[in-house]
């Protein structure tokens, strides 16, 4: 009985779709780092040999 309403709400073919502290945290480091670089960039930085396209 308790299968049938499982199946009903899609859990057995999406799996369950809720909020992760970890990928919170992931992307907060992701970020904040990127943050950090944009606003210090080293002094010696030369772009100019990276791909354009990335």
């Amino acid at each position: 009985m308790e299968s049938d309403i499982y199946l009903k709400r899609g859990y057995y073919m999406l799996g369950h779709l809720g909020f992760s502290y970890f990928g919170l945290i992931y992307l907060l480091m992701l970020f904040i780092h990127n943050i950090i670089w944009i606003k210090n960039k080293p002094v010696d930085c030369d772009p100019s040999y990276e791909n354009k396209i990335l």
